[in-house]
């Protein structure tokens, strides 16, 4: 049995300002029906990261963790001082596995323990 290709879904990540809904969406390789093991840790979505396994319960994004892959996802927001941040974090999550993405004024990591 080959292995089902990646695809987009969208996961509730919380409201907005004005109460409104934000969804993130998701880099997924589907595992089971409306099942996905995620391929990157997500930026907004709590409590999950690269590998986990969820369910999709519904069109709004909702969702239940089946699976942790053991990864952990740490997010760092900065209005100003960003590089600074990096400099002094990266190395020591480096030492333990970690693989960095970085945005513009945000940056996140997933470390594999």
């Amino acid at each position: 049995m080959s292995a089902k290709a990646l695809r987009e879904i969208s996961l509730f990540a919380g409201n907005n300002a004005k109460g409104q809904p934000v969804m993130e969406t998701l880099l997924v390789q589907e595992t089971a029906q409306n099942e996905y093991q995620l391929q990157k840790s997500p930026a907004f979505v709590r409590g999950l990261a690269s590998g986990d396994v969820i369910r999709v319960e519904d069109q709004r994004g909702s969702h239940t963790l089946l699976k942790r892959a053991g990864n952990l996802c740490i997010r760092v927001f900065a209005r100003h001082g960003l590089s600074d941040i990096v400099e002094r974090l990266v190395p020591a999550l480096e030492k333990l596995g970690a693989r960095w993405i970085s945005k513009t004024n945000a940056c996140w990591c997933s470390v594999f323990m």
